[in-house]
């Protein structure tokens, strides 16, 4: 377990997907970014900030039934977010209007009916306390198809591994993921033990070299080898390069020990693809894809969007675009915009789903 100076994590790029947005999907976003644009002109402080109503049935209307039963899916945009949340609101009565909404969101996606809906969704680093959070909602439940809401910025290996076993053990017949946005570092170690990841064009996996205070374990023997490189390039500046080391007080046992941390991770990645292997791996396939997502990339912050992805685990793993994804988005563009209002409300929270808990947490 890494704990202490020589956490096994890294911080998570903002990078956008390296994907092109087809021209619907550009005139939906330009859409949205005019009504953001109109409630940024219109929360300017005013007076009647204070008489907007808690019922959120006052805005667009809630889900409705069609003819043949079906759950007709209501319109969440800027403005009815806008109309939400009120400035004088608790941080309770906030989180009570998120979670019904969010509830309700599921509710309207049919191809979301066969699983229980599981939250890993928080821009801090995925710890023990994460697990713990997946653990006791899914031993709350009877076993059934998992459902796993991904977005994170990535954090410690251990963790993730863990939560990932974890539905692995506890999922009726599939556990899947879904990836609105970003799953890095730990978080796509996690995916690699989904049966199925369902990503989109702002989706966005990484490399799962792990991080020590900051910089890549493999930089350190990387760094060892290029100075020996160099030395062997211009013999007349091995001196110089010698007292450099020397001068480092570099600790060749630490080396040691990174290499093993990165060597674990690869481990950790092998353990989950084998954990739905249904042949023997005799060819050492699954070895070498563990191998490349732990130390091909040169940047830790490299964007594996859906494409490559499904270069490297498959179009029978990885769908593009699904409904399941679809309904992913919607939740993550509907908690998004919910924080953008809070900011413009005077509420510095973000928001972060554990399990089945929301919470709202100061940045």
């Amino acid at each position: 377990m890494s704990s202490g100076a020589e956490k096994r994590v890294l911080p998570g790029p903002t990078a956008p997907g390296a994907e092109p947005l087809l021209a619907d999907s550009q005139a939906a976003l330009d859409q949205e970014l005019s009504e953001l644009t109109a409630v940024l002109e219109a929360s300017a402080p005013s007076n009647d900030c204070g008489s907007e109503s808690i019922d959120s049935t006052d805005s667009e209307g809630t889900s409705s039934h069609s003819k043949d039963g079906a759950i007709e899916k209501k319109s969440r945009s800027a403005t009815y977010c806008n109309d939400l949340i009120r400035k004088d609101m608790s941080d309770e009565e906030i989180l009570s209007l998120i979670e019904h909404e969010v509830s309700e969101i599921i509710s309207e996606h049919k191809a979301l009916n066969d699983y229980e809906v599981v939250f890993l969704y928080d821009f801090n680093m995925i710890n023990r306390t994460h697990a713990s959070s997946i653990y006791q909602r899914l031993s709350s439940l009877r076993k059934n198809n998992i459902l796993l809401i991904l977005k994170s910025p990535g954090g410690e290996v251990e963790p993730a591994y863990l939560i990932s076993k974890l539905c692995i053990r506890l999922k009726g017949n599939k556990f899947v993921i879904g990836v609105p946005s970003e799953a890095k570092s730990a978080a796509t170690l996690l995916s690699l033990g989904a049966d199925e990841i369902h990503m989109g064009a702002m989706s966005e996996l990484g490399p799962i070299d792990p991080q020590i205070n900051g910089y890549p374990a493999l930089a350190f023997s990387s760094a060892l080898e290029k100075i020996a490189q160099l030395s062997e390039k211009y013999p007349g500046a091995s001196t110089m390069l010698a007292q450099y080391l020397i001068g480092s007080k570099l600790d060749v046992q630490a080396l040691g020990h990174y290499d093993r941390i990165t060597e674990s991770s690869e481990q950790y990645a092998l353990r989950l693809l084998q954990s739905k292997a249904t042949t023997t791996d005799s060819s050492g396939k699954l070895a070498r894809l563990a191998s490349y997502f732990t130390n091909h990339y040169k940047d830790h912050s490299f964007v594996i969007d859906v494409e490559e992805a499904q270069k490297l685990l498959g179009t029978e793993v990885v769908f593009s675009e699904s409904e399941i994804y679809q309904a992913c988005h919607e939740i993550h563009k509907f908690l998004e915009a919910c924080e953008i209002i809070m900011h413009l409300r005077g509420h510095k929270r973000r928001i972060t789903v554990l399990g089945s808990k929301f919470m709202l947490r100061k940045f």
